[in-house]
């Protein structure tokens, strides 16, 4: 008697629970572990750091070193911090809702990352 074909490649040479949660994905059966939140929802609490420099012309400039493109001004330090919480909260944003579209409708595992620097 012939052998049927594995249905379950390519999800095979994973776990059992990991190709079990691919598949209740796919067919709509259950939601992959964390993704019960969207994409454009805050993930975890995170910490950068941040650079303020008295500008010049007064207030100051600030920027997150880890962060390209996280940057901005204010009249006051307070301000500067406020500014630049708002900046990176706006980044994060703006890369999540890209990732979004990049995956759209693809099968994907999403999950938190944990990294110590």
């Amino acid at each position: 008697m012939e052998k049927a074909p594995d249905t379950r490649w390519p999800f095979a040479f994973w776990s059992p629970y990991a190709a079990q949660r691919i598949t209740r994905a796919v067919v709509g059966l259950a939601e992959l572990p964390y993704s019960a939140r969207t994409m454009t929802e805050p993930q975890s609490t995170m910490t950068f750091t941040a650079v303020f420099e008295p500008a010049e012309e007064g207030g100051y400039i600030a920027f997150v070193e880890e962060l390209p493109g996280a940057n901005t001004q204010g009249e006051t330090l307070e301000e500067a911090r406020e500014n630049l919480a708002e900046a990176v909260a706006l980044i994060l944003e703006a890369n999540r809702e890209a990732a979004e579209r990049e995956i759209a409708g693809r099968v994907v595992i999403r999950e938190p990352l944990r990294v110590t620097a």
